[in-house]
């Protein structure tokens, strides 16, 4: 028998699975393939466990999305893109229990003629009903096809009486929640207004290097290089095995390198620390509550020559400093000079404890949000007060586009019932986290706040800060179609992200595949 995948009704899918059938057989394959052998439960739903077997609704989810990957990926398919069709189908999963769960206590059965009528369904041809379909099936795939029918409109009567989803009587649904006139007007009114602005970005990425070597001098110590080498292992008690055979004589540094326990973390290929400067040790030891983390930081600077350290607790794992040499006070001349572009004289031999500027703006970018932060927004205050009479010409002044932004409308999230915030696409120059801005309450409310011709003041957004001025109002005119469709939509996301939150849910996907099936598939 040719089956065909049946669906009842027209609906509105977030998550596939939640309105399909299962083909007969699908997922034996992939089954196989995949792991062919018992495996524990994946998670549990209500106390119910949501066990991988073969021919189950789970199993079967699974081969589908894994289908649906094999298309979009073209084939090729890695550990990742397995971990999502198993999450996929183990959500999808919980929704059905969940669902089926609210029918079920309602008290609700299907009735036997709506099981009829979609099996008519599946033993059709070009012609209608065919007789010939339907002796050619056996009981058993009957019987099956009749409880997957029977489960599958148990569902559907969930999405008809709580999203309207099913039957009209003219343009009027019979079930669900229902909007009037008043509710449509109300959000035909929130996108009535729409509002235009001129923007300045000062991108944190264009963070001057004179100002980078301004903060340097003034933190020296920072750059301070350590001369030290460093052993590691992921256990404490292998670091403390490996320290007691150092003591002892019993072993040398070098061999210690290539015990089975040791790992590479912090150190090159010879055991030399690479995350050497000052600031970079002081990151790399796990913080604590009390002075320990302090105490190890200091005692690791303080290594004489061919000393050890104790065992020092990591951010990842444990480590056994030892001493190599004095210390190197950073010589910053060479960084001085590429901030101020001067000409470097090639026949000049660079000190060893030279500090490259890319160290010390990879150190300010990564350590230095805050400074960097105060920088713009200090400067991006006297833009303001400059833009107080011409923006446009300020931003000449001060070397930056002005960006001109298309007129939108207060859209938290950028809900596709009104006009989005502008895209980067919409720009010339690659103007980085505007695709943030929707969700950022203190840039809508400071902007959408504005009085026409009024300047903001400074905006931190992401990676830029921004200063926008108001230019002019316009008015929508234009009703929303789309409303009720809109509407059902959101209904339906916040429906899957409140099933997928219950604590009832336990999720071992991830446990169960990495024990039974990553690890062997690297």
């Amino acid at each position: 028998m040719k089956n065909k995948l049946l669906w009842i009704g027209s609906v509105v899918i977030l998550v596939i699975s939640v309105f399909t059938f299962i083909v007969f057989g699908v997922g034996t394959e992939v089954y196989t393939a995949l792991f062919g052998k018992k495996l524990p439960p994946f998670g549990s739903y209500d106390g119910h466990s949501i066990k991988y077997e073969q021919g189950n609704e789970f199993s079967n989810y699974v081969a589908q999305y894994i289908e649906s990957e094999k298309q979009q990926q073209q084939g090729s398919l890695n550990n990742f893109v397995y971990y999502r069709a198993f999450s996929q189908a183990f959500n999808t999963t919980v929704e059905n229990m969940f669902i089926e769960n609210q029918v079920k206590e309602s008290g609700y059965i299907v009735p036997e003629t709506e099981e009829d009528r979609a099996m008519v369904q599946n033993f059709s041809d070009a012609n209608g009903y065919s007789k010939k379909l339907y002796n050619q099936t056996s009981d058993e795939q009957k019987k099956e096809l009749r409880e997957q029918i029977s489960q599958q409109l148990l569902r559907y009567r969930y999405s008809r009486d709580t999203f309207g989803m099913g039957e009209s009587l003219g343009e009027e649904k019979l079930y669900g929640l229902k909007m009037n006139d008043s509710e449509k007007d109300f959000y035909n009114q929130m996108g009535k207004e729409a509002r235009k602005f001129n923007m300045a970005v000062f991108s944190k990425d264009d963070f001057p290097k004179k100002e980078a070597i301004k903060f340097a001098l003034e933190h020296k110590d920072l750059f301070t290089k350590y001369n030290l080498s460093v052993l590691s292992f992921s256990t404490k008690e292998d670091a403390e095995s490996a320290l007691q055979q150092l003591k002892a004589g019993e072993i040398t540094f070098d061999a210690a390198l290539t015990l089975k326990t040791a790992k590479n973390f912090y150190r090159d290929n010879s055991g030399k620390l690479i995350n050497n400067y000052d600031y970079q040790i002081s990151n790399i030891v796990k913080p604590t509550d009390d002075d320990t983390a302090k105490n190890n930081i200091a005692a690791i600077k303080a290594l004489a020559k061919d000393a050890y350290s104790d065992v020092i607790e990591m951010r990842n794992g444990f480590s056994i400093f030892r001493g190599d040499g004095e210390a190197e006070k950073a010589n910053f001349d060479a960084a001085i000079a590429e901030a101020n572009d001067s000409e470097k004289d090639s026949s000049e031999t660079e000190p060893a404890n030279s500090i490259p500027m890319d160290d010390i703006m990879s150190y300010m970018k990564s350590y230095e949000a805050t400074y960097i932060d105060d920088y713009y927004t200090n400067l991006a205050k006297d833009f303001s007060s400059s833009a107080a009479n011409d923006f446009i010409n300020a931003c000449a002044e001060y070397g930056i586009e002005n960006v001109d932004l298309p007129a939108f409308p207060l859209n938290y999230g950028n809900s596709s019932l009104y006009t989005n915030l502008p895209s980067e696409a919409a720009f010339t120059s690659p103007y980085a986290n505007m695709n943030i801005a929707s969700t950022n309450e203190n840039f809508l409310k400071t902007i959408f706040a504005l009085k026409e011709g009024e300047i903001s003041a400074p905006i931190v957004l992401g990676n830029n800060v921004l200063v926008l001025q108001f230019v002019q109002s316009q008015t929508n005119d234009e009703t929303i179609d789309s409303i009720d469709t809109e509407v059902l939509n959101y209904d339906l996301q916040a429906t899957v992200t409140k099933i997928l939150d219950s604590p009832k849910i336990v999720n071992n996907v991830e446990k169960v595949l990495s024990e039974n099936f990553f690890s062997n598939n690297n």
